[in-house]
């Protein structure tokens, strides 16, 4: 059976909660100022405090099926004990500790380095690209230029080459009449490559008769020198004279060059009065360099020929001396009278 219910004071007869209790409780009506009680100082100290944390544990955090679920917490393993890098520095007084001025100063100075360097490497690449495109534009304006000044000498010479062939045209009329430009042009041809043969380096004519002469030049040079270490004595080697075909090879050549030579003047190529103005066309240039290697090849042998003769002439001198010299050193025999075989 329950106890009875305790019997409730009216409300003007409560007393106002005691200084250890909290604070009261509103009800449906409240009293008049004048008969409430001030409350205590431990009280105003207690409202002004914040409130404590609730002691209730939070409630878990709702996650959906979207949503992952937290792991659980992994266990830290237990770290094991290092030697600090203070403890090696202490250890060795060699060290010098982060922390000293010296080396706050190298790290910055080491900074700087570093940046400088990157600074200097982008400015590096920024002044090549720089610099190849400026050499780029500078070169496609010298080809330019240079294309254009090509272009204006081949129109240049083509321009002077057509007035020399007018030119030759003329004089051939003038001189000749229209058959004699025709001959002109066959002589200039057959001229060209008759020099052209004679002058060939695999097999040529000239070529082969300077050759044959050089060869017998150095013998004499060799011969000439043993003669100089020997000291004059023994003289069983002697220098003979080049063969009779090489010096009528030598002769025909030099009158089929002559020949050659007076063909080239004969034409009217040169012109009369207009060779000033004709001299860099390409039909002057051929006529006048085919003129200057005729000329040149004809004095050459020449001089082939007469080196020959002075070094034949010479060896001749030293033999002539030699058997004077054999005759002087043989006693004279007594010339004795004799009869002929025809007497007999």
């Amino acid at each position: 059976m329950p106890p009875p219910p305790r019997p409730s004071r009216s409300a003007s007869l409560r007393q106002p909660a005691s200084s250890s209790s909290g604070p009261p409780t509103p009800r449906g009506h409240t009293r008049h100022r004048s008969q409430v009680m001030p409350p205590a100082a431990s009280q105003l100290s207690r409202k002004t405090d914040p409130p404590s944390a609730p002691s209730t544990p939070r409630s878990r955090t709702q996650f959906s099926t979207y949503q992952q679920q937290p792991s659980p917490k992994k266990l830290a393993k237990p770290t094991t004990a290092t030697p600090s890098a203070s403890a090696s520095t202490e250890l060795d007084p060699s060290l010098i500790p982060s922390f000293s001025p010296e080396v706050a100063a190298l790290q910055t100075e080491l900074l700087q380095l570093s940046l400088l360097h990157l600074s200097s490497l982008r400015e590096d690449a920024d002044w090549k690209a720089n610099a190849e495109k400026q050499l780029r534009i500078k070169y496609n304006t010298v080809a330019e230029k240079y294309r254009c000044v090509v272009k204006e000498e081949k129109e240049y010479q083509q321009r002077l080459n057509g007035q020399a062939l007018h030119c030759w045209l003329k004089n051939s009329i003038e001189h000749n009449g229209h058959q004699g430009f025709a001959v002109q042009i066959q002589v200039l041809s057959e001229v060209a490559q008759e020099v052209c043969d004679l002058s060939d380096i695999q097999g040529g004519r000239f070529t082969l008769a300077v050759q044959d002469f050089e060869s017998w030049f150095r013998n004499v040079e060799e011969i000439k020198t043993c003669r100089h270490y020997q000291g004059g004595s023994d003289l069983d080697v002697f220098i003979d004279p080049l063969d009779r075909a090489w010096q009528e090879e030598v002769h025909a050549l030099t009158m089929k060059l002559e020949l050659c030579s007076r063909q080239l003047q004969s034409l009217d190529i040169m012109g009369y009065g207009e060779v000033e103005q004709l001299e860099g066309s390409s039909l002057y240039r051929t006529a006048k360099g085919l003129d200057d290697m005729v000329n040149a090849m004809i004095e050459e042998l020449n001089t082939i020929c007469k080196i020959e003769a002075d070094v034949v002439r010479s060896e001749r001198q030293l033999v002539s001396q030699l058997s004077q010299q054999v005759v002087s050193t043989r006693p004279l025999e007594k010339r004795i009278s004799r009869v002929g075989m025809w007497r007999s």
